[in-house]
């Protein structure tokens, strides 16, 4: 039997989290226009976002449980929860890549701009000198998410390699950023299906029309695709561009 579904409550729902996304960009443009920012407050912000949509999940699991308690027999909340777990990792994967392209983007653009664009092995040189407390361990915990980045983007490191072999101190040339950021920015329009609104704009509908366990299969099976070829084309533009330039 299903439980009766309140309109209400999901535009609630969309309320919160639509508020909760305005006052995370109003946070962040303060902080660019004020010079009152940190390395750890930039890590606590991109942690924010993995929360929300964790407790959205755990909403989905509870609410897919009461709607359909025995669609899967005695394994129903199990495979619930495992299913939101695959989500939840999903999400994760998705947030990591678009987060380090629109990042490097940026450092393409000019280093000023990109300086919030960092890798693991400077990080983790940080993190040597850092004394033990919360600083460190988020930190710690951001430097295994670059470690995620990387590994995601094999020719993107080779390339960056030799960007820093050949232009040491971020001294790369004008017209070589303007040429991987032309070509950084036709992947952007794949990317920005990942992003925030890009996710959100589809669970909104599925919340409003009570469809709530679509939303799982477009987050495990459509945006994974479309992971998948942004990372594919993303990964031959940085070859080709290691292969001119080597």
């Amino acid at each position: 039997m299903h439980t009766p579904y309140s309109l209400g409550w999901a535009v609630a729902g969309i309320i919160c989290l639509v508020l909760a996304n305005i006052m995370d960009c109003i946070d962040g443009q303060l902080a660019r226009l004020t010079g009152i920012k940190s390395e750890i407050g930039r890590i606590l912000d991109g942690i924010a976002g993995d929360i929300w949509f964790g407790c959205i999940y755990i909403c989905f699991i509870l609410r897919l449980s009461a709607e359909y308690p025995a669609v899967f027999g005695p394994m129903t909340i199990g495979a619930f929860i495992l299913v939101g777990l695959l989500s939840g990792f999903s999400h994760l994967i998705q947030a990591a890549v678009t987060d380090y392209y629109k990042t490097l983007h940026l450092f393409f653009i000019s280093p000023e701009k990109g300086k919030e664009f960092e890798r693991s092995s400077s990080i983790r040189k940080r993190i040597g000198v850092m004394p033990q407390g919360v600083n460190r361990f988020f930190s710690t915990l951001y430097y295994y998410y670059t470690v995620v980045q990387e590994l995601a983007t094999p020719h993107l490191q080779r390339l960056l390699d030799q960007l820093e072999s050949q232009y040491p101190n971020n001294t790369i040339p004008e017209h070589l950023r303007m040429g991987l950021r032309q070509d950084s920015r036709r992947i952007m329009n794949i990317v920005d299906f990942l992003t925030f609104n890009g996710r959100t704009i589809p669970l909104f509908i599925f919340v409003l029309t009570g469809h709530i366990w679509l939303y799982f299969v477009f987050e495990i099976v459509v945006l994974n695709i479309v992971l998948l070829v942004g990372v594919k084309r993303h990964e031959a533009m940085c070859r080709d561009h290691y292969r001119t330039d080597n």
